[in-house]
Order: C-alpha cells, then sequence, then structure tokens
C-alpha cells in the first residue's frame, strides 16, 4: 500500500498564497481628512500624462464605473440567443417576457 502524500507536498503543488487586510481609516484620523487626501491622491495619479494619450491613466475600479455607468444609461447589451433562451423560459413557465 502506497503512502499518501506528505502534507507539505500537497501545498507545495500551487505555490499559492492569499493575504487580506482590513484597516479602518478612523483609527488613524477623520474620515473627512481620510476622504481629502484620497481624492487628491486620485487626481494627481489621474493627471498623469499617459503613455498613449489614446489610453488615460486608469486607477482600479475606474472601468467597473464606466461601464455601470453605460449600462444605466443604455442597459445590459444580451446576445440574441440568450434572449431566445430567456423567451422560452418566459414561456414554458407562463411569464410574461418584458425584453424587446
Amino acid at each position: 500500500m502506497k503512502a499518501p502524500p506528505s502534507p507539505v507536498a500537497r501545498t507545495n503543488r500551487n505555490k499559492t498564497g492569499h493575504f487580506f487586510l482590513a484597516l479602518d481609516p478612523a483609527a488613524f484620523r477623520t474620515a473627512e481628512a481620510f476622504e481629502e487626501d484620497l481624492e487628491e491622491r486620485l487626481a494627481r495619479r489621474r493627471g498623469i500624462a499617459p503613455i498613449d494619450p489614446a489610453q488615460p491613466v486608469l486607477i482600479p475600479g475606474d472601468p467597473e464605473h464606466d461601464e455601470t455607468a453605460r449600462r444605466r444609461e443604455g442597459g445590459i447589451s444580451m446576445v440574441p440567443t440568450l434572449v431566445e433562451e430567456v423567451g422560452g423560459v418566459c414561456a414554458e413557465s407562463g411569464a410574461e417576457f418584458l425584453l424587446s
């Protein structure tokens, strides 16, 4: 009978580690001071000249914010096959099909 691999052998397989840390800014200063400092830092980074003028400097979350705004204004696009599938589910269940 073959012995199972040691715990070390199992954990070294993918060599992936994770670390999460959450800090409350209020433990260090007022919320207003934190917000002001954050806005100033973001504005400074967004003001950096991009390497490619057609591609602005982005801050994490910028693309998601822009996409959310676009979807709120124009809706969420769906491929025709998905619209057909939803229509079929509505027909089978007797629910009103509201997509056009």
